[in-house]
C-alpha cells in the first residue's frame, strides 16, 4: 500500500514537473481525451481534448502534451481503483509510467515522428535495394556461369579476368561491374564449399 503510494506520488510530482501545470487540470483533460477517443473513435493524434490549455503557446508537442494528460487521468483512476482494492491498479500504475517514459523519450529526441520518418526510411532503402538488386542479377547470372569454366585463382583473379570479356549491356548501368562480379563468384563459392 505504501509503495503504491509512493510511486504515485512520485509520477504525480513528475507530471506536474514536465507540464507546469496542476495535476487536476492534467487529469480532467486526460478524462476528456480518453472518453473523446473512446465514444468518438479517434485516436490520439486527432483528439482535441488538450485544446482548452496554456498549451497553445507552450513549445512542447501536442503529442507530449497529450502524453502527460493521458497519464494523469491513469493516474487518478489508479488511485481511485487502489483505493477499492482493484487490481487493474497496478496496471495503470505501469500506464502513468509508460507515458512519463513516452515524454521523456520525446525530450531526447525519440520523436513520434522519427519513428516514422526511420520507418520511411527503411523502407526507401529497402525499394533501393531491390532495385540494386535487379540491376546486378544478369551480370551476377553471367559471372557464375563463367566462373564453371575457370578452375585456378581467387575470385578477385577471376573478376579481374572476366571484365574483360564480360559484355557491355550488363555493366553499363553498373558503378562496379568488377565487384559486383567478385561478390557473385564469393557467393557461389561459399555456397559450394
Amino acid at each position: 500500500m505504501i509503495e503504491f503510494e509512493q510511486q504515485a506520488a512520485r509520477l504525480q510530482a513528475e507530471l506536474e514537473y514536465l507540464s507546469g501545470l496542476p495535476f487536476n487540470e492534467l487529469s480532467d483533460a486526460g478524462y476528456k481525451g480518453i472518453h473523446q477517443i473512446a465514444t468518438d473513435g479517434v485516436t490520439r493524434e486527432q483528439a482535441t481534448f488538450t485544446d482548452h490549455f496554456s498549451f497553445q503557446e507552450s513549445p512542447t508537442p501536442t503529442f507530449a502534451i497529450k502524453a502527460m494528460c493521458i497519464g494523469a487521468a491513469y493516474l487518478s483512476a489508479g488511485r481511485k481503483a487502489f483505493k477499492k482494492g482493484d487490481p487493474s491498479a497496478n496496471g495503470l500504475l505501469i500506464a502513468v509510467a509508460e507515458e512519463v517514459s513516452f515524454i521523456h523519450g520525446a525530450a531526447f529526441g525519440a520523436m513520434y515522428g522519427d519513428v516514422a520518418s526511420r520507418a520511411e526510411k527503411s523502407a526507401h532503402g529497402r525499394l533501393g535495394g531491390n532495385k540494386r538488386a535487379e540491376k546486378n542479377a544478369g551480370l551476377k547470372a553471367w559471372a557464375i556461369s563463367q566462373n564453371v569454366e575457370m578452375v585456378r585463382g581467387t575470385a578477385t583473379d577471376k573478376a579481374r579476368r572476366l571484365m574483360l570479356k564480360v559484355p557491355k549491356e550488363l555493366t553499363d548501368s553498373l558503378d562496379n561491374p568488377e565487384r559486383v562480379i567478385r561478390e557473385a563468384i564469393n557467393a557461389e563459392m561459399k555456397k559450394n564449399a
